[in-house]
C-alpha cells in the first residue's frame, strides 16, 4: 500500500501521560494540528476502555506512577490490540528505545517532543496499522 492510496482522516489519538499540564498542551497542539485527541492520566485508566475505543495512535509515557509504559504495551500486544504505539519520554536511555522498538513501539519520542517529529511518529504509526489491517484481512 502507497502512501497515496491510504484514506486521508487522521487516526484517534490517544494521550497517555500522568503530567496534566504536559497532556493538555501536548492535546491543545494536536487538536490545533486536526488531530481528534482523548486524554489519559495512567496507563490502568487507558486499558479500562481500550478494547472500546476506535482503533488509533497511543502516545505512550514511559514513566508514570502505577503501570509504566512498556507494562501498557505489553499488554495491548497480549490482548492483539489494533492500536499502535509511540513512546514518550522524557528520562529513556539507548537500551530502553531499543528494547522498546524491538516489541513493536513504533517510535520513542524524547520530552519535550518537538511537534514536527511527534506528527512524523504519528502518520508512521498510521501507515503501520493500516497496513498491519490490511494484512489480517487477507
Amino acid at each position: 500500500m502507497t502512501a497515496d492510496a491510504l484514506p486521508l482522516e487522521k487516526d484517534p489519538l490517544y494521550l497517555v501521560d500522568d503530567d496534566n499540564d504536559l497532556r493538555n498542551e501536548l492535546a491543545d497542539a494536536l487538536e490545533d494540528a486536526g488531530y481528534v485527541v482523548r486524554g489519559f492520566d495512567s496507563g490502568e485508566a487507558f486499558l479500562a476502555v481500550e478494547a472500546e475505543l476506535a482503533p488509533g495512535c497511543v502516545i505512550l509515557d514511559l514513566t508514570m506512577p502505577g503501570m509504566n509504559g512498556m507494562q501498557v504495551h505489553t499488554t495491548l500486544t497480549e490482548r492483539s490490540s489494533a492500536h499502535v504505539v509511540v513512546m514518550l519520554t522524557g528520562t529513556g536511555s539507548i537500551p530502553t528505545a531499543v528494547s522498546a522498538l524491538r516489541t513493536g513501539v513504533i517510535d520513542f519520542v524524547e520530552k519535550p517532543a518537538q511537534l514536527d517529529m511527534l506528527k512524523a511518529s504519528i502518520e508512521t504509526a498510521r501507515v503501520r496499522r493500516l497496513a498491519a489491517a490490511a494484512s489480517s484481512e487477507r
